[in-house]
C-alpha cells in the first residue's frame, strides 16, 4: 500500500528512514497457518522471559528479540524519556481526532492525495501507517496508537527511537496469549 501511494521523490525519503529497508519486501503478507503450525510445536520451558521455544524437525529453536531483530532490521533499546509530541499531522490529515479504528486509518490514508501534499508529509504518514497497520499486527478493529503519529512528525526522533523493542513486545504479547486462549476454548468444549 505505501509503495503505490508514493511519488519516486517520497519513495527515496522513505527509504531514507529507519523503516526504509522494508521498500526491498516484494510483498509484506501474514501466514496465519504458518504461526498456528509454529505455536503448536512450541516447548514449555520455566523460568525463560520473552522468548519462545519450539520443536522443528526434531531440534529445539529459539524464537527471542535477537532472532526478531535479524529478521525485521529493526533496532532495539531502551526507550528514551525525552521524546517530544506533534499533534500537527493528526490536525491536519486526521481532523484533530485523537482516537480512530485501524480501519479507520486505512481508508484516510488511502483517501490522500499524496501528489498534494509535501513529500515528508507523505513520508511521515507512511512512516506512520506502516507502523500501527502493519508491523504492530493488530486487528483492524483495534485503535490507532496517537503517540506514534505524534512522535513521527520529528523524523529524527523517530529515525532513532527502538522501533524492535515496541514491534516486539507486541508481537511477542500476541504470541504468547493466542495459545493459551486456545487451551482454554478446548478446555471448555471438552467440559
Amino acid at each position: 500500500m505505501v509503495r503505490q501511494k508514493l511519488s519516486p521523490t517520497q519513495l527515496e525519503l522513505f527509504r531514507q528512514t529507519c523503516l526504509g529497508h522494508l521498500l526491498d519486501l516484494k510483498e509484506l503478507s501474514f501466514s496465519g497457518n504458518l504461526v498456528h503450525k509454529m505455536l503448536l510445536h512450541e516447548v514449555v520451558t520455566e523460568g525463560v522471559e520473552k522468548e519462545m521455544w519450539f520443536l522443528v524437525g526434531g531440534s529445539t529453536v529459539r524464537f527471542s528479540h535477537v532472532e526478531f531483530g535479524l529478521v525485521t532490521g529493526l533496532t532495539f533499546g531502551p526507550y528514551p524519556s525525552d521524546t517530544t509530541e506533534s499533534t500537527r499531522l493528526r490536525d491536519m490529515y486526521f481532523g484533530g481526532q485523537t482516537s480512530m479504528e485501524l480501519k479507520d486509518l486505512q481508508e484516510a490514508y488511502k483517501a490522500i492525495d499524496f501528489r498534494l501534499i509535501d513529500d515528508l508529509d507523505a513520508v511521515k504518514l507512511s512512516l506512520y501507517v506502516l507502523m500501527d497497520l502493519f508491523l504492530l499486527g493488530r486487528g483492524q478493529r483495534y485503535h490507532t496508537d496517537m503517540w506514534i503519529l505524534q512522535m513521527v512528525d520529528d523524523l529524527e526522533q523517530f529515525n532513532r527511537f527502538p522501533w524492535g523493542s515496541v514491534v516486539w513486545t507486541y508481537t511477542f504479547r500476541s504470541l504468547s496469549k493466542v495459545m493459551a486462549r486456545q487451551l482454554s476454548t478446548y478446555k471448555v468444549k471438552q467440559a
